[in-house]
């Protein structure tokens, strides 16, 4: 790799055994992307789907009358590629707000992006945190847990009804809240 590339940033062996390379410039990205054989073996170079991407988040009215396309049309040049718009229910309605998720293809992204003649402050995106709803334990979803079945509510293993009478405490640092928290 040293020779094809050189010194390069980190390199990790992930768990199905393909190779993660981290590069410390565009130039080696592009020596490595161009790779067709190393030591002699031929070699599949592709880039990370989650590691050259950012999502960040804006607040813009002017935007609320636009279409997905339409914002992705004007944001394509600054280096935007998805736009989520996020909506809420009102009184059993689905409307759009006037957030939006954008997904740059920049690992680190500007404090600032043009719409227009409008400049829009860009905030960091906090994704929800992955709960499953069978151990009610953060981490791992349902689809994946080994664990017991337990009550959201009450925290208790094996139960799954609301009809328990015991006071409610957290599954996961088991405090009880205070009476009017």
């Amino acid at each position: 790799m040293k020779a094809a590339a050189g010194d390069l940033k980190t390199v990790k062996l992930l768990q199905k055994g393909d190779i993660l390379l981290e590069v410390s410039s565009a130039v080696q990205s592009r020596c490595v992307i161009q790779l067709k054989k190393l030591a002699g073996c031929p070699v599949q170079v592709t880039t990370h789907r989650l590691l050259n991407t950012s999502k960040d988040v804006i607040c813009c009215k002017d935007l609320s009358n636009c279409s997905k396309e339409e914002i992705l049309d004007e944001l394509g040049e600054q280096a935007v590629i998805d736009v989520n718009i996020t909506v809420r229910n009102d009184s059993g309605r689905r409307r759009n707000t006037n957030t939006y998720i954008l997904t740059f293809r920049l690992s680190t992204v500007p404090r600032l992006i043009r719409i227009g003649y409008i400049r829009v402050p860009i905030s960091e995106y906090i994704p929800n945190p992955l709960w499953c709803f069978t151990c009610q334990k953060f981490g791992h979803g349902s689809s994946t847990c080994k664990g017991a079945t337990t009550r959201a509510i009450g925290g208790q293993v094996g139960h799954v009804s609301n009809d328990s009478t015991s006071r409610p405490k957290c599954v996961n640092c088991k405090e009880v809240p205070e009476v009017g928290a």
